[in-house]
């Protein structure tokens, strides 16, 4: 079991934006074939501004 104790609310705001920036942006995700979510994100905002790009074009 994990358990942290704050003093206040702004040392429990740092550690949790910090262990979400970690997560979010370090950790590799198995599930993501051990890349981390921001390369991911990265790609599909191409994709789909791609996409809508040459949907724009069709009309």
């Amino acid at each position: 079991m994990s358990l942290e104790w704050f003093r206040d609310t702004f040392e429990a705001r740092s550690v949790i934006e910090d262990w979400r920036r970690r997560y979010n942006e370090v950790r590799p995700h198995p599930s993501l074939g051990y890349l981390t979510p921001l390369p991911i994100a990265g790609s599909l905002k191409n994709c789909l501004s791609t996409d809508a790009t040459s949907q724009m074009a069709a009309v």
